[in-house]
């Protein structure tokens, strides 16, 4: 028999990206960027057999018209990716879906860059794991953006949702599941003339979201 391994899902995103850059003395004073991240992260897992590895894929790419704002040309270019990493001992199914929506805030002012702590909120859901020997299986989906001003990245989101399972035939509990989401927020400011870029977390730290005889 064919050992497969497949994922299968949906994944969604819609983003609000609000620059602000305030001149004076024909120099850079003031740069505002507001992000606000809506995504939907639906991934299912199965294999019919032990596997182990890793693998990703470029799931989608897109290439939005360019927006033009007082002669500057912004492209946004977005990228989904998908995969999975780690290893299981037998068959195996897991699913989770995460409802996330993430901001994101950058300053800078008097040159000086500053983030506000990245504030969220999520549903998540989730089928129970089929597992029955040992597992410690990490799988993941999300976006890139890439905001480009006249062909050179400007800003880059990028925000990885993922579901770890992890199994031990003797363990107790025998499975648990758990979420996240993995990225950053950066700005290159070199086409600005600014000599300091900056970067923000977009990260989540990973919780238990279901254990065998548990939540």
């Amino acid at each position: 028999m064919t050992k497969r391994a497949v994922l299968n899902g949906a994944i969604g995103i819609s983003p609000e990206i609000n620059i602000t850059i305030d001149f004076s003395l024909n120099s850079i004073y003031n740069i505002k960027i507001a992000t606000i991240l809506n995504k939907i992260d639906e991934i299912t897992h199965t294999s019919n057999g032990a596997f182990s590895g890793s693998r990703e894929i470029v799931a989608a790419e897109f290439i939005h018209s360019p927006i033009i704002i007082d002669s500057l040309v912004f492209v946004p270019e977005v990228v989904i990716t998908c995969g999975f990493d780690g290893s299981v001992s037998c068959e195996v199914v897991s699913g989770v879906r995460q409802d996330r929506v993430m901001a994101s805030n950058m300053n800078y002012l008097i040159s000086k860059w500053l983030a506000d702590s990245l504030k969220h909120s999520e549903v998540i859901d989730f089928i129970i794991p089929l597992v029955t020997d040992d597992s410690d299986l990490k799988i993941y989906s999300g976006p890139e953006i890439n905001i480009r001003l006249f062909g050179i990245p400007l800003q880059t989101v990028k925000a990885t949702g993922f579901h770890s399972l992890e199994a031990q035939k003797s363990g107790s509990p025998a499975w648990r599941l758990f979420a996240g989401t993995e990225g950053y927020n950066t700005i290159n400011t070199d086409i600005l003339g600014l000599n300091d870029g900056y970067s923000s977390g977009m990260e989540i730290q990973a919780s238990e979201i279901a254990s065998a005889g548990g939540k």
